[in-house]
């Protein structure tokens, strides 16, 4: 088996979906991801991870504890708070 590390497929993040991704991704690192501590895996890492698989409809359905970080990020979109600056530091692969 071998790690394919074609990453051709990617672009910045260009979708309102993808802008949120970027973001919780990037609040979930500043948090201090990634951490073998439980409490934090099960507040933030997890939470979060579930976020991203719902703003990016591959997950339902939907973690409750997961609601904050939905409205966390969707009120930094609708604030306009995710720069296009912010978002050239992410890449978004698309398979």
């Amino acid at each position: 088996m071998s790690l394919d590390l074609n990453l051709s497929a990617t672009s910045t993040p260009d979708t309102p979906a993808e802008d949120e991704v970027a973001f919780l991704a990037a609040y979930l690192l500043q948090q201090g991801a990634p951490s073998f501590n439980q409490a934090f895996v099960n507040n933030f890492e997890g939470p979060i991870s579930f976020v991203i698989w719902l703003i990016m409809e591959t997950l339902t359905p939907p973690d409750p504890a997961a609601a904050f970080f939905v409205n966390l990020a969707g009120n930094a979109y609708s604030n306009d708070q995710i720069t296009t600056a912010f978002l050239s530091n992410f890449l978004i692969f698309h398979p």
